[in-house]
């Protein structure tokens, strides 16, 4: 009988191959805009980033699931832990897969997971091979890729025409260039390399006269023996459920009710362009049977402002164009050093994770009342220990930190698969005020894991075959005053989407999000708080016209209503296109979009289509209208080429940001073209 359904299930997806077969950057950006539903910061964009390096790993190097661990499969990152269990108790039952189309049979999948991690999974048998690290292997046997981008706003901001040189401006020109080079032999070696320029930063000459302004390396190598990983120079840790050590994108609230667990993958490569968020060094992971040992000490020069031998600012930007950046370019030293112990067996874990940071200065930072139980000084210890375990369907996780100061951080929550149509969660935090950690990004409404205590409910209903709910509620609350609210406050937060697939070639999802929160009164001569409600409605169609267009519309709207001042609200409308020309490697993608808000208040935040390996989440805001245009073409798979053009025009403005980054004008233009080379 499994023969049978195997079999059948194989004609099936063979006859319907053309039909579904989905190109790689478009899973990828699936699953980044599910991602991206809640992201409205910066470094969670510099972040995704590395999402998309890690799909694209598997993508060449996909998982054997007849072979794969728990852990291992824990890396697709979509599946449930409740998924994870059934694929390990199939294979137990009935053996090998056949297919990857057989996980249809297995509890707990659908069509549109398979479809989803196809690009990421196999069930073919490779025939391993001993591992040589020797010269003529490397030459041979390692396959090389290397990535070049180059970008430019095509106005003139002010910073680059300022004559004046008593004035700052930019000193560099309006390019920004990047370049990658990677090399991997298989899954036992990574030599990777990254330089990087941002616009209005020097190039070759003055402050950076060796080249780029920020240049990174890493060499990575995997399963020793016992050395279960190493890795030298730039690299991520992240531990537990990251509140000690996680410096890495992290999931948060999203229509995805078992984001909220953090999939613990402890180190990883390091290639992004962001100056700021890894470390330099050294790192390791040993294992011995069911212990597992990770060590790690990093030293890099990081951005401040100096002052009397100690630092009265960090800089967190990557930007050195001006001439107050660059005074303030690699002024501090970091050093932190720690490690991280675990034993577990296949479907349970528990760990210990201990780290030590300390910048080369004394901290001369101001101290304000919203600020007054943050770290002050240049040191700080932290000590954490972290569970999880699956039972059949359900799967428990937490995690307890200490730092030096003694303040304490307390996490755990439960997911669970109650059956193939049913799923929820809830996750508890307390974060101490006086809690101190550095290096944490725990999940929290914070913008710092301190200073929170919250409850978090999500769940999830597949009613029919074509309807997907979900839903989730999130308390919160703040003992302590946080920057712009000068008093404690409190605040709540939930999420209710639909989503109806009815078949292959149409998808429409209906999100609604509400929120209040506390804020500062504006222009109150005394410290005074409103509670401020923000209301987010989307409605969003796709529709596959053909195998080669698809086309996607999109309506959102925002309502803001502080308690004290006038109610704003905000509306965009926007029209995707995507065609691939058959039987060519020519691609396109097109997106024009009209926006109306009243103010910043009303901002939309609309996930972007970019070429491979960037990604905008852009602001619309004001009222106007924006398009984009992108366009891929392959040259013989060895050779990719993509060119982005996109624009904003402004309806009202004369001006375009303000300071050095201000536009004459009430349009604002940028291209992207980017070439990557395999060989």
């Amino acid at each position: 009988m499994r023969i049978l359904c195997t079999s059948i299930l194989l004609i099936l997806s063979l006859s319907r191959a053309t039909a579904q077969e989905k190109d790689l950057a478009a899973l990828i950006a699936d699953i980044a805009e599910n991602v991206a539903d809640k992201t409205e910061d910066e470094e969670e964009i510099m972040g995704m980033e590395q999402l998309v390096e890690h799909y694209t790993h598997l993508a060449e190097n996909p998982l054997n699931i007849n072979e794969a661990t728990a852990e291992e499969l824990e890396q697709l990152l979509i599946l449930t832990d409740f998924q994870i269990f059934s694929i390990t108790e199939y294979i137990k039952e009935f053996g090998a897969m056949m297919s990857v189309h057989e996980l249809l049979l297995v509890t707990g999948f659908d069509e549109e997971t398979v479809t989803r991690i196809s690009p990421f999974v196999t069930t073919a048998v490779v025939e391993k091979q001993a591992f040589k690290l020797s010269l003529k292997d490397m030459l041979t046997k390692g396959r090389n890729t290397l990535l070049m981008r180059s970008a430019k706003t095509l106005e003139t901001r002010e910073g680059y025409t300022r004559t004046d040189p008593n004035l700052q401006r930019y000193k560099g020109s309006p390019f920004s260039f990047l370049t990658r080079y990677k090399y991997k032999y298989g899954n036992k070696l990574q030599i990777g390399f990254t330089a990087d320029k941002d616009a209005g930063e020097e190039f070759f000459k003055g402050s950076n006269g060796k080249g780029f302004d920020f240049y990174s390396f890493h060499l990575m190598l995997n399963d020793r023996g016992r050395l279960k990983k190493l890795l030298i120079g730039d690299f991520r840790a992240n531990f537990g459920q990251g509140l000690a050590l996680w410096n890495n994108f992290a999931f948060g609230k999203s229509g995805d009710v078992h984001s909220i667990k953090r999939r613990n993958n402890g180190f990883s490569a390091y290639s992004s362009a962001d100056e700021v968020t890894y470390m330099r060094g050294i790192a390791s992971t040993l294992q011995f049977g069911s212990w597992e040992f990770s060590p790690f000490v990093s030293y890099r020069r990081i951005d401040a402002t100096m002052e009397d031998g100690g630092y009265t600012s960090l800089s967190a930007t990557g930007m050195h164009r001006t001439s107050n950046e660059i005074v303030r370019k690699n002024t501090l030293s970091e050093t932190v050093t720690g490690f991280n112990a675990g034993y577990g067996k296949t479907f349970w874990r528990v760990g210990a994770t201990a780290l030590y940071g300390r910048y080369g200065a004394d901290d001369y930072r101001d101290i304000r009342p919203y600020n007054k139980f943050a770290l002050h000084k240049p040191e700080n210890a932290n000590f954490a220990v972290d569970y999880r375990m699956i039972i059949k369907g359900i799967s428990l996780f937490g995690e307890a930190a200490i730092s030096s100061n003694g303040g304490k951080a307390l996490l755990t929550g439960i997911t669970a698969d109650v059956n193939h149509w049913l799923q929820f969660s809830s996750l508890y935090r307390n974060y101490q005020t006086y809690y101190q950690a550095v290096y944490a990004n725990a999940f929290g409404e914070n913008s710092s894991t301190a200073n929170e205590q919250g409850l978090y409910l999500g769940i999830s209903v597949l009613p029919h075959k074509s309807w997907k709910l979900t839903a989730f509620f999130d308390s919160y609350s703040f003992p302590w005053l946080r920057y712009g609210v000068d008093s404690p406050s409190s605040g709540w937060d939930y999420l209710v989407q639909a989503n109806y697939t009815p078949n292959k070639n149409f998808d429409v999802r209906i999100k609604l999000q509400h929120d209040k929160a506390m804020k500062n009164l504006p222009g109150s001569a005394v410290a005074a708080t409103q509670n401020v409600e923000r209301t987010r409605f989307l409605l969003q169609a796709t529709y596959n016209l053909s195998p080669e267009l698809s086309m996607g519309s999109r309506f959102a709207f925002c309502f803001f209503d502080p308690e004290m001042q006038v109610a704003e609200k905000g509306f965009l409308m926007s029209q995707d296109v995507k065609y691939k020309v058959k039987n060519t490697p020519l691609s396109f993608a097109l997106r024009y979009a009209i926006f109306d808000t009243d103010s910043w208040n009303t901002r939309l935040y609309v996930y972007e289509s970019d070429i491979l390996y960037a990604f905008s989440i852009p602001a619309y805001y004001d009222k106007g209208c924006r398009y984009y245009f992108n366009i891929g073409y392959k040259i013989l798979d060895t050779i990719q080429l993509w060119f982005r053009i996109s624009q904003t025009y402004f309806f009202e403005k004369d001006e375009i940001s303000s300071g050095l980054s201000a536009i004459k004008g009430n349009r604002q233009t940028d291209a992207k073209l980017q070439v990557q080379i395999k060989f």
